[in-house]
């Protein structure tokens, strides 16, 4: 038994080996291709969100194209692709057609904040948590995690991916069949209630899944706690919910209820991290979708820069990733954070729709360009 399992560990640390000697000659092979010629133009091309495009003239990369021709002259071309309201599904799809307009030599990515609010998720399994955690520090973990990954990608589809906004094609009616639930509850008749709402969540959830019908599971959670004192009955309409497909922030409310109940009832409330805007990584779905998203650009040979938003620190970008080939990290937390000291957030953002950070005013936007063009410099200028 003790050779069997000498034999395994063995076999363990030559496949570890082999793979991290086999990731570096991908990485040697992968290196952009220095630039030869000072004049000739490069083409970078910036891939994101309303973050990215928002401001026109005063966009990020408008900002950067300014910079770029200041100091260089007709060098650098950076072509704004923000796709307003997008997340990383629908930047996925329309990347390939990108690339193909542009033909860029670097590519900017900052993009993932828009599938926390708009892209259907449920929990991880504990083998997709673990092997997360140990691709950290190993290449086997991350070749058997990007395989899983590569085979979660497959089962996604267009029709799956809309299905939380469709929910049966009864939308519009979710207001109207909240306030019938809150008479028939006034009447006093909490059995009638109980099953209204649950006649009426199965209309909306025909397939399982559904992100508008949660006004209802939450009412039904809330009778089933203090109307039917069943604390217990009220856990597992959570687990239920939470079991289905769910946009990550209303996920997050269903997490806070689950470990409230199982406080009261006297278990474990450390079940699965809090998901709140500023991690908002802890997304299955888009963990998939970046995978996809960066591998579109090493299959081409493109370095990629992939930038962290403001106030956010970009080691769970690093961790997320699998393959790191040709692929640079950006922060812009530092910077953001010491201007935040003499300045208000006002100051920087139009609005707070992420919570911690918004859409950029001219001078926020202008940190990121800074922090961009350090590193598109780097990629050029001390490549010749």
């Amino acid at each position: 038994m003790k050779k069997i399992i000498a034999m395994i560990v063995v076999w363990i640390l030559i496949i570890e080996g082999s793979l991290h000697l086999t990731a570096f000659g991908v990485r040697m092979w992968m290196r952009p291709p220095a630039v030869v010629n000072n004049k000739a133009q490069i083409k970078i091309l910036s891939i994101g969100e309303s973050t990215t495009v928002w401001g026109g003239d005063d966009a990020y990369p408008s900002i950067l194209q300014r910079k770029l021709e200041a100091s260089y002259g007709d060098r650098y071309q950076v072509f704004n692709r923000g796709l307003p309201g997008a997340n990383t599904h629908k930047i996925l799809k329309e990347l390939p057609w990108y690339l193909d307009e542009v033909d860029p030599q670097i590519v900017i990515v900052m993009t993932g904040i828009n599938d926390y609010w708009a892209t259907i998720d449920k929990d991880s399994s504990f083998w997709q948590q673990s092997l997360e955690q140990m691709s950290r520090y190993s290449r086997l973990a991350k070749l058997l995690r990007n395989f899983l990954v590569n085979i979660e990608y497959g089962k996604k589809s267009d029709i799956e991916m809309s299905q939380a906004a469709n929910c049966g094609g009864h939308n519009t009616e979710i207001n109207k069949f909240v306030k019938e639930a809150e008479l028939i509850k006034k009447s006093g008749d909490i059995k009638k209630t109980v099953e209204f709402l649950e006649q009426k969540i199965a209309l909306l959830t025909p397939n399982g899944v559904c992100s508008i019908a949660d006004p209802l599971y939450l009412m039904l959670i809330s009778i089933q706690e203090k109307e039917l004192n069943d604390s217990a009955l009220a856990l597992s309409t959570v687990e239920k919910v939470l079991g289905e497909y769910l946009i990550p922030y209303k996920r997050s409310i269903f997490m806070k209820k689950r470990n409230y109940l199982r406080k009261n009832l006297g278990l474990s409330t450390e079940i699965n991290s809090k998901i709140e805007a500023e991690n908002y990584w802890e997304n299955s779905t888009y963990k998939i979708n970046i995978q996809q998203i960066i591998g579109l650009m090493q299959a081409r040979s493109i370095p990629v820069i992939m930038m962290q938003y403001p106030l956010l620190s970009v080691e769970p970008l690093k961790n997320i990733l699998i393959n790191h080939q040709g692929v640079t990290f950006v922060e812009n937390k530092v910077k953001f954070d010491e201007a935040l000291k003499t300045m208000k957030s006002d100051d920087l953002f139009h609005d707070h729709f992420a919570k911690i950070f918004g859409h950029f005013k001219p001078i926020a936007a202008e940190f990121v360009a800074d922090e961009a063009m350090k590193e598109i410099l780097k990629h050029t200028e001390t490549r010749e």
